[in-house]
């Protein structure tokens, strides 16, 4: 999932991002995404898929993660799992409901 064409990285990184076309000539076959929301409504590719690995600015993970475990799916999350106390501990309490499905890699 990408949401920019022209993705940019930040300059200290000396690297260019490959654009959503130039990933889609890469990986044919592999269904691109804009949005977490563009792919949760895409029930056929959400199906075939266990888990996802949210590795996006830090401000956006709680929410993603939410969503991800609300429709089964396992997250690997980066470091921090969010930039708020508060949805650190919302994610805390859903991973402690899921037990069975949890796996605490620190």
């Amino acid at each position: 999932m990408q949401r920019s064409e022209q993705p940019t990285a930040a300059a200290y990184l000396h690297t260019e991002l490959e654009s959503k076309t130039q990933l889609q000539d890469r990986y044919k076959g592999v269904p691109m995404f804009s949005s977490v929301e563009e792919l949760l409504q895409d029930k056929q590719t959400l199906d075939k898929i266990d888990g996802v690995i949210i590795c996006t600015g830090h401000s956006c993970h709680a929410e993603m993660g939410l969503q991800f475990i609300a429709e089964g799916k396992n997250i690997f999350m980066e470091k921090p799992m969010t930039v708020d106390v508060g949805e650190a501990r919302k994610l805390a309490s859903v991973a402690a409901s899921m037990k069975d499905k949890v796996t605490d890699r620190r």
